[in-house]
C-alpha cells in the first residue's frame, strides 16, 4: 500500500535526521513535528479503516522522549510558579470560595493533561518518566504550602515540644487555614490520581506508580498547619496566664465573680473561633483544633496554678470560680456565633467534646478543691478527690501550702506523706528514691537513729520530735517490700 510505503518512507529520514538536529533544535519544534506525526497516523486510520499506522512514524521519536519529558515539566513549572508567584501578593479577601489556593488545582490540571496527552502517541516508559516528574512537582509544591506558614512553623515541624511563640494577624490565620485547606486538597486528590494512572500503564506497571511519599509531606503540613493555630491562640493567652500567676492569691479575702484573665481568655476564644470555622473547609479539621485549643487552655490553667507562689483557701476557692467560669467558655465553643456571617460553630460535635473538657475539668477543680482544703483535712481530702495520686503533685501541693519547700520549713508536711503511706498502702516504688532524695538533704536528721527494721518503724512513725520519719519509712519500704 502507497501509505504504508510513505509511513516507512518517512521513519527512515526522521530517523537519520533527529540524531542530528536533537541538541540544537528547540524541544517545542521536535514537540510539534511529532504532534504532527501521530495527527497523520490517526487519520489515515480513520482513512483506511486499519490500526497499523499507529506508531509508524511517530515512534521514530521514541528515543528522543525525555525531551519531551522536560517540555513537560517545565511548562508544568512555568504555570504553577507563576500562579504561586501571584498568590503571595493576593489579599486574603481574593481568596476563592472554596478556601484553596488555586495553585493547587491548577498543579493537578497541569498533571491530568500532561498524562492525557502522553498515551495518544507515546509508550508506557514515557508515562512512568512523567509519574517521576509529577511527583517532584508535587514534593515541590508541598514546600511552597510549609513556606507560607508563619515563622516558627518549622522549628515546631521539627520540634513539636518545643516553646516557640507564633503571633498571628487576621490575615496570617486565614492563611494558615488556607494551607490547611490546601494540603488536605492534596492528601485526597493524589489516590485518585494514582488509580486512573494505574489503568493507564497495565497491571504490569502497577508497582511502578507509587505516590506514597508525595502524600506525606502534604499530611504533615496539614497536621503542623493545625498546631499553627492552636501555638497562636496560645501565644495570644500569654498575657492572661502571666496576669494569673503574678496575682497574691495569699491577699483574696472574699470569693467574688471570675478574675479577669477568664474574661480575656473567653474574649480570645469568641474572636478566634468563628474566624477558623468559617476559614477551615473540613470539619473534622475544625473538631481537632477545637480539641487541642481546649487541651492547650486547660494545660496551661494547671500549669499556671503550679506556678502561682503561694496560694491560701480563700485563694483557691477563687480559682475554682474561676475554673467553673473557665469550664463554661470551653462548653461554649460550639454555640459560638460567628458575627460576620451568622453562622454557629455547632458541626464541632458537641456530645463528645463536651464530655472531654467536663472530664479535664473536673480534675482540675478536684485539685483546686485540695488545695482550698485546711492544713488539717488536706492528706484526706488529696486521698478522697485525687484517683491518679503521685508524689510530684502532692509535693508541688503542699509547696503551695506552705511559706518555702516543704522539706525546709514545715514539720508537720513530713506527716502527711506519712498518712498518705498509710491510708494508700504504700506510695509507688519508682517515689521511693524521690522522697528519700528530698528528706535527705537536709543535715538536721536524727543522728541516733541508723537504721530502720521491722521492729522500730512502727516507734520512729510515732515519733513526734522526728523531722524525718517518711525518709525512714522509705529506706525500709525500698528494701523490704
Amino acid at each position: 500500500m502507497l501509505a504504508i510505503e510513505f509511513c516507512i518512507l518517512c521513519k527512515r529520514h526522521l530517523t537519520m535526521l533527529l540524531p542530528q538536529v536533537y541538541e540544537t533544535t528547540d524541544v517545542s519544534i521536535l514537540f510539534l513535528v511529532w504532534k504532527k506525526t501521530w495527527e497523520l497516523e490517526d487519520d489515515l486510520e480513520q482513512r483506511f479503516k486499519s490500526t497499523q499506522f499507529k506508531g509508524l512514524i511517530s515512534s521514530s521519536f521514541a528515543p528522543f522522549l525525555d525531551s519531551y519529558v522536560r517540555l513537560e515539566e517545565r511548562n508544568m513549572r512555568e504555570e504553577v510558579d507563576k500562579l504561586c508567584e501571584e498568590e503571595k501578593h493576593t489579599s486574603s479577601q481574593s481568596i476563592p470560595p472554596s478556601n484553596v489556593f488555586p495553585s493547587s488545582s491548577k498543579l493537578f490540571s497541569c498533571i491530568l493533561h500532561s498524562r492525557r496527552r502522553c498515551p495518544t502517541f507515546s509508550n508506557h516508559g514515557t508515562l512512568l518518566s512523567l509519574c517521576q516528574v509529577y511527583k517532584q512537582m508535587l514534593g515541590e509544591y508541598s514546600k511552597i504550602l510549609l513556606h507560607r506558614l508563619p515563622r516558627g512553623a518549622e522549628t515546631l515541624y521539627s520540634q513539636p515540644e518545643s516553646p516557640t511563640q507564633i503571633s498571628l494577624t487576621e490575615v496570617e490565620q486565614n492563611v494558615v487555614c488556607y494551607v490547611i485547606n490546601t494540603a488536605s486538597y492534596c492528601v485526597e486528590t493524589i489516590p485518585g490520581l494514582v488509580e486512573s494512572t494505574k489503568k493507564m500503564v497495565g497491571e504490569e506497571f502497577y508497582s511502578n506508580v507509587n505516590f506514597d511519599e508525595s502524600i506525606e509531606p502534604f499530611s504533615n503540613i496539614l497536621s503542623l498547619g493545625l498546631a499553627c493555630l492552636v501555638r497562636g491562640v496560645d501565644t495570644k493567652l500569654n498575657d492572661a496566664f502571666l496576669t494569673m500567676t503574678k496575682r497574691n492569691w495569699t491577699r483574696v479575702d472574699d470569693v467574688g465573680d471570675h478574675s479577669d484573665f477568664v474574661t480575656v481568655i473567653g474574649g480570645v476564644v469568641q474572636s478566634v473561633v468563628p474566624r477558623v470555622a468559617s476559614a477551615l473547609v473540613s470539619v473534622d479539621h475544625f473538631q481537632f483544633f477545637c480539641q487541642k485549643l481546649a487541651q492547650m487552655i486547660m494545660a496551661r490553667f494547671t500549669a499556671s496554678i503550679f506556678r502561682c507562689r503561694r496560694v491560701h483557701s480563700t485563694g483557691a476557692q477563687q480559682l475554682l470560680v474561676d475554673a467553673y467560669a473557665l469550664r463554661k467558655i470551653l462548653l461554649g465553643i460550639p454555640g459560638i456565633i460567628d458575627k460576620t456571617t451568622g453562622v454557629a460553630t455547632a458541626s464541632v460535635g458537641s456530645s463528645t467534646f463536651a464530655k472531654y473538657v467536663n472530664q479535664e475539668m473536673m480534675r482540675i477543680e478536684k485539685l483546686l478543691k485540695v488545695i482550698a482544703a485546711s492544713t488539717e483535712n488536706l492528706v484526706d481530702t488529696y486521698t478522697t478527690l485525687v484517683d491518679d495520686r503521685n508524689l510530684a503533685d502532692l509535693s508541688r501541693i503542699m509547696t503551695l501550702k506552705v511559706h518555702a519547700p516543704l522539706y525546709r520549713q514545715d514539720c508537720n508536711t513530713h506527716f502527711f506523706i506519712v498518712k498518705i503511706i498509710k491510708k494508700t498502702q504504700g506510695v509507688k516504688r519508682t517515689d521511693h528514691p524521690s522522697l528519700v532524695e528530698i528528706f535527705s538533704t537536709d543535715t538536721s536528721r536524727p543522728t541516733a537513729i541508723k537504721t530502720i527494721t521491722p521492729t522500730n518503724v512502727n516507734e520512729i512513725l510515732s515519733c513526734d520530735t522526728c523531722l524525718y520519719p517518711c525518709l525512714y519509712l522509705c529506706h525500709y519500704l525500698c528494701h523490704h517490700r
